[in-house]
């Protein structure tokens, strides 16, 4: 079922059925010569392409959905969510070098001969595991 509306100067809409991010309450343009955004309040305020009246006050507050209507775009959403997944790599990289770092540091000739010997070790370790196979 389609709604037809004709586009009417009498036709106005009521603004307390639409929540605040779908209301345009101001106007926004560039000056190209000075870059500066100039930004200007309308006498009529205007609904947003996406607008949905969303707010009844005499309808049950299940059936009144004053949440944003919109859906993320699945694009949008594979960005956000490989955004996240790489900053959270970038994250776990950065403490394992920083534990990398931390073993194989040394201030001293003790801690220099600590970390020599443990390499040395790991090594033999692994030559004597690669024998075994």
């Amino acid at each position: 079922m389609t709604l037809k509306v004709r586009k009417n100067k009498a036709v106005k809409v009521c603004e307390l059925h639409f929540s605040d991010d779908a209301i345009r309450r101001y106007t926004e343009a560039y000056n190209e010569k000075t870059g500066e955004k100039i930004c200007v309040p309308l006498k009529r305020f205007r609904l947003q392409n996406f607008a949905l009246p969303t707010i009844f006050t005499d309808f049950p507050t299940n059936l009144s959905n004053s949440g944003n209507p919109t859906r993320e775009f699945p694009e949008k959403r594979l960005q956000r969510l490989e955004n996240e997944h790489l900053q959270r790599s970038i994250q776990a990289s950065i403490i394992s070098k920083e534990v990398f770092e931390k073993k194989k540091s040394f201030t001293s000739f003790p801690e220099l001969v600590e970390c020599l010997n443990a390499e040395r070790s790991f090594r033999t370790y692994g030559r004597s595991f690669v024998k075994m196979i």
